[in-house]
């Protein structure tokens, strides 16, 4: 079984109190097989960024997407 943790990346210019929450905080899945991944957000995000992480690396996420 392989197992992601998938977080969430809202980038929002002007805003301050964005919330997001993903439906599902952790997936499990074998390989090769299609999950999907939903969430809600309560305010007009510019950008929604995901990220996958394997359970063996630290999150990067790129200076770019900040």
């Amino acid at each position: 079984m392989l197992l992601f943790f998938i977080f969430i990346v809202v980038k929002n210019i002007g805003a301050v109190d964005s919330s997001i929450t993903p439906d599902q905080t952790i997936i499990s899945s074998s390989e090769g097989s299609i999950i999907t991944l939903t969430c809600t957000y309560d305010d007009s995000a510019t950008y929604l960024y995901w990220h996958r992480q394997k359970p063996q690396f630290r999150t990067r996420v790129s200076p770019a997407d900040l």
